[in-house]
């Protein structure tokens, strides 16, 4: 049985990735959002003046400003296209840099409390071509730096999957293509509510921004989601080959047993996973979660015969402080039914019913 102490260090390891990159990540999109809405806005600035001019050059002109929105909108939506790629890519090096970071942290921790001879490696652990090759710069004095640029080679299907079918490549395109929708509509209302007012294009202007506003800031809400929710899976891939590598082929979920775990976690509890049959997206049923996967061994027959960690319940003191410190990366009961949208409870009533114990 490994120590409770190498799952405390453990979670605060994984805490800290965690923490440094979704900083990081979220600091430079939000960069790149403000950017992107100060080219918005001023497309639709140079869009407006143009209007008046020729308004103003020909006064007796049947004009309809309706009409004139492909052009403005083409452009949005080049800068939307642009902003997706970067939040794409951003991701992406992102998820690979938060891996390998975790990887060498745990490999750490096994050395330290020498867990690397307790077992012998699984035989699909030494199948993986590119868990070999990280193994392979475990020795190296400087090897932070070296797996960080092996990242890069890494492809990112190594440290990401697919949610409901889809990669996070396609809700960024989505997402992006929505935000599109948005803005068309708002500077669509906003030229109708001009034309019935006989509002100037500078009072035009200012409203229709707001608008633009408010739907990149609940675009940009939406990032922040689907970032914690990519780093959460690529942690699980980490936690997954890390016990691989000890040895352990299952994974045991285990919550906390206390008030603030959620109805679907709740459910879940004792569920046991082969490490060989199981993907990094089955073992995150909602952003934010805080249950901790425990390695285990498992018999032929798929029965538990050994327990890697001691029993949750005697973590009171270190899960009082890790609620404290992380109270953004959890759900309650309480706050559960606000957080969650429609769409998202029925996912939840489908994941509680396909997800049974494999015993």
């Amino acid at each position: 049985m490994l120590p409770l102490i190498y799952m405390e260090e453990q979670q605060k390891l994984l805490d800290g990735n965690y923490d440094k990159y979704m900083n990081k990540t979220l600091k430079e999109l939000q960069k790149e959002y403000i950017q992107a809405q100060k080219d918005i806005e001023k497309e639709i600035s140079d869009w407006l003046l143009k209007i008046d001019d020729i308004k103003a050059s020909q006064p007796n002109f049947a004009f309809s400003e309706l009409k004139q929105l492909q052009d403005l909108q083409q452009q949005i939506n080049l800068i939307l296209e642009e902003l997706a790629k970067v939040e794409d890519a951003l991701l992406t090096n992102t998820l690979k840099e938060l891996y390998v970071s975790d990887y060498v942290d745990l490999h750490k921790l096994n050395e330290k409390y020498n867990l690397l001879n307790l077992n012998t490696p699984l035989p699909e652990f030494n199948q993986i071509p590119q868990l070999q090759a990280l193994e392979s710069y475990m020795t190296l004095p400087n090897v932070r730096q070296a797996v960080l640029e092996y990242a890069k080679t890494l492809p990112v299907e190594f440290v990401a999957d697919a949610v409901n079918g889809k990669w996070f490549s396609s809700r960024i395109m989505e997402r992006s293509e929505k935000l599109g929708y948005s803005i068309e509509k708002e500077i669509r209302q906003g030229i109708i509510r001009g034309n019935s007012s006989s509002k100037v294009a500078g009072k035009i202007y200012k409203e229709i921004n707001k608008g633009v506003s408010k739907n990149m800031q609940t675009s940009f809400n939406s990032v922040k989601t689907l970032v914690r929710s990519e780093m959460n899976l690529a942690q699980n891939k980490t936690v997954i080959h890390n016990a691989m590598k000890l040895g352990y082929n299952g994974l045991k979920w285990s919550t906390y047993h206390d008030s603030t775990v959620c109805e679907v976690c709740r459910k879940l509890d004792g569920t046991i996973y082969p490490t060989t049959d199981i993907k990094a997206s089955d073992l995150m049923p909602h952003p934010n979660c805080r249950c901790i996967l425990q390695p285990v061994l498992l018999d032929e027959n798929g029965k538990e015969i050994k327990s890697s960690y001691v029993n949750l319940d005697e973590l009171e003191e270190f899960n009082k402080q890790w609620e404290q410190d992380h109270s953004d990366r959890f759900i309650t009961d309480e706050n559960y039914n606000q957080r969650r949208s429609e769409e998202y409870k029925k996912q939840k009533k489908q994941i509680i019913k396909q997800s049974k114990p494999r015993l």
